[in-house]
Formats: C-alpha cells, sequence, structure tokens
C-alpha cells in the first residue's frame, strides 16, 4: 500500500524492506486480488 498511499516505487518499497522488486510486485498483487475476492463477497452479501 505504500505504492499508492505514499507515492513510493516498487524500487524503493523493496530496498526499504530489502526485498526485490519481483517480490514487491508479486505481494502487492496478491493483496490485490484478495481484497477484490472480498469485496466482492461483501456485495454479494448486501445485495
Amino acid at each position: 500500500l505504500k505504492s499508492r498511499n505514499e507515492g513510493l516505487s516498487y524500487k524503493k518499497i523493496a530496498k526499504e524492506l530489502n526485498i526485490t522488486e519481483n517480490t514487491v510486485k508479486t505481494v502487492l498483487h496478491r493483496a490485490v486480488l484478495q481484497l477484490k475476492k472480498k469485496l466482492n463477497t461483501l456485495i454479494t452479501f448486501l445485495f
């Protein structure tokens, strides 16, 4: 979320966390997928 909230690049996040840029991309991608899944479940429940 730092990439979106704080405007940090994948490179800066990777350096800060001492991980590769690819790991940052993978973790963010997985987080977005989980969020979408949970939101879809919530929307289905509400409507």
